[in-house]
């Protein structure tokens, strides 16, 4: 059985992108470093009870309840509210890049280009 067939409930990592994002601060797991965390872009059970708005707004409560369902290795509540504030904002960046289209994320880049021109 293929992993798109599958019947097992956890989804296969090979069905949605998967972002990378390296710590500028390791979060520590007893002696363990954790210094890269892998995003995957969330499936539609993994918003249940979040609210889209908020995540898109950045909203820091909503963030910590969705990172520990979409991380590798999967960081715990606790560690995701520990996090530098530079590297939460690059794993939120990071989750709002997911929702974006691509004609969406080309207006970004163009903004971006005429801000820094």
């Amino acid at each position: 059985m293929s992993a798109r067939t599958s019947k097992s409930a956890a989804p296969a990592l090979v069905d949605h992108p998967i972002t990378e994002v390296r710590l500028g601060f390791p979060v520590m797991r007893g002696e363990t470093e954790i210094r890269s965390v892998m995003l995957r872009k969330p499936y539609a059970p993994e918003l249940r009870g979040l609210k889209f708005n908020k995540l898109m707004d950045t909203d820091f409560d909503e963030h910590i309840k969705l990172l520990p369902r979409i991380t590798v290795p999967p960081l715990i509540e606790q560690e995701v509210q520990r996090l530098d504030p530079s590297d939460l904002s690059e794993l939120m960046s990071a989750v709002v890049d997911f929702f974006m289209t691509p004609a969406q994320r080309e207006r970004v880049q163009t903004l971006m280009k005429q801000l820094l021109t």
